[in-house]
């Protein structure tokens, strides 16, 4: 069965911004929304990847030094 949709616009609510707009020019400053994860968390985002090449550029960005990041 073959159904047709139309998209009015778009919506976003990301922690750069409450809105489309917002967070992409959020995104767009180079802005980033990285924070301490809540206590047992981690444990359940183990098998979810994330690479070194994506954290690296955004903790330097963020001023977060090598040693705060071991931590």
């Amino acid at each position: 069965m073959s159904r047709t949709a139309c998209i009015t616009g778009l919506g976003a609510i990301t922690p750069l911004g409450p809105d489309v707009e917002t967070s992409w020019r959020e995104l767009l400053t180079g802005r980033i929304a990285l924070q301490t994860a809540a206590p047992g968390l981690a444990p359940a985002l183990h098998h979810y990847p994330v690479g070194r090449a994506v954290m690296e550029p955004a903790f330097e960005r963020a001023g977060i030094d090598a040693r705060t990041r071991r931590r």
